[in-house]
């Protein structure tokens, strides 16, 4: 699998789908942003960055995340 990112325009005025194709992405988080904090997410020449207003938001964000349910790995 190779990174890769797709950008599709959405039919609503002003709204963008972004779809990154990731196996193994750096993460890194800096809290100290000029404008909150900046989430980076980035593979292979793929870089997705998600501001944030302050930590808190941060925070929210992780732990909806951890609360998602991931399938269980299918057998080869």
């Amino acid at each position: 699998m190779r990174p890769a990112l797709l950008t599709t325009l959405a039919q609503e005025r002003g709204t963008l789908t972004a779809r990154a194709t990731l196996a193994e992405p750096d993460v890194r988080l800096d809290a100290d942003a000029a404008d909150g904090a900046v989430l980076t997410i980035e593979e292979g020449g793929v870089r997705v960055d998600l501001a944030f207003p302050d930590a808190a938001c941060v925070r929210l964000f992780q732990h909806r995340v951890g609360r998602l349910s991931l399938p269980e790995p299918r057998d080869p």
